[in-house]
C-alpha cells in the first residue's frame, strides 16, 4: 500500500530541487487513487502544471503510433505494403499516394518531408494544435526521392499514420486498451 501523503512529500522535494515537473496519476481499473500536478509547464513564463496540461512529447508519440499500426497489420486491418491511397484518400496527391506504402511511412523511406520548419516560428505556434491544422502542409508536400530508395526523417509520414482517416475508432480503442499504463515513482520508504 502506498502512503500518498508521504509520496506527495517526496515528489514535492524533487520539484524543489528542479528534478521533476509534471503530472502523476496512480489508478487501478476502478478508480483514480492519486492525481496531482507539480512544478511548471514553462519555467520561463512561470506557467504551473495542471492536471489537464498538455505536454509536448514530440517524437515519443511515433513509438506508440508505429506499434499500434503494426498491431493493426498483425490483425489484418491494415496492409503494410498497400499504397496509402487506400487509407488516406484525398489527403495527399494521387501520384504520391499511389507510390507510398504504410511501410514507407513507418520507416521514413516515403520521400515525404518534415513539417518542423513550417510550424516552429513563434507566429505559427497557435496555428498548429490539431491534426487538421496540418492539412495544407500535407496537401502541398512533394516527394524528395522515390519511395523506398532513401531514408529521410519524415514527420509528415507520421502525421498521415496518425490521422483519423487511418487511425479510426478501432485504432483509438486499441491504443486506449493496450497502452493505458502509468509510469510511477516508487521509493521504498513510501510503499508499506
Amino acid at each position: 500500500m502506498i502512503d500518498y501523503e508521504e509520496f506527495d512529500k517526496e515528489i514535492k522535494q524533487l520539484v524543489s530541487y528542479n528534478k521533476f515537473s509534471g503530472c502523476i496519476q496512480i489508478s487501478n481499473r476502478e478508480e483514480i487513487l492519486f492525481r496531482r500536478a507539480y512544478g511548471y509547464a514553462s519555467r520561463s513564463y512561470l506557467y504551473e502544471n495542471k492536471i489537464d496540461t498538455k505536454f509536448n512529447i514530440a517524437s515519443v508519440g511515433k513509438v506508440f503510433t508505429s506499434v499500434a499500426i503494426l498491431q493493426l497489420v498483425e490483425k489484418g486491418v491494415i496492409d503494410l505494403n498497400a499504397p496509402i491511397k487506400e487509407y488516406c484518400q484525398g489527403l495527399i496527391s494521387d501520384d504520391i499516394s499511389d507510390k507510398v506504402t504504410i511501410k514507407h511511412l513507418l520507416t521514413h523511406t516515403s520521400g515525404l518531408g518534415d513539417y518542423v520548419g513550417s510550424v516552429n516560428s513563434s507566429s505559427h505556434l497557435t496555428a498548429y494544435e490539431e491534426l487538421d491544422d496540418f492539412t495544407d502542409i500535407i496537401l502541398n508536400d512533394s516527394l524528395s526521392f522515390e519511395p523506398g530508395t532513401q531514408w529521410n526523417y519524415s514527420g509528415i509520414g507520421y502525421l498521415l499514420l496518425g490521422l483519423d482517416e487511418l487511425a479510426d475508432e478501432f485504432t483509438k480503442d486499441l491504443i486506449q486498451k493496450e497502452y493505458h499504463s502509468v509510469t510511477y515513482y516508487r521509493p521504498r520508504e513510501i510503499i508499506k
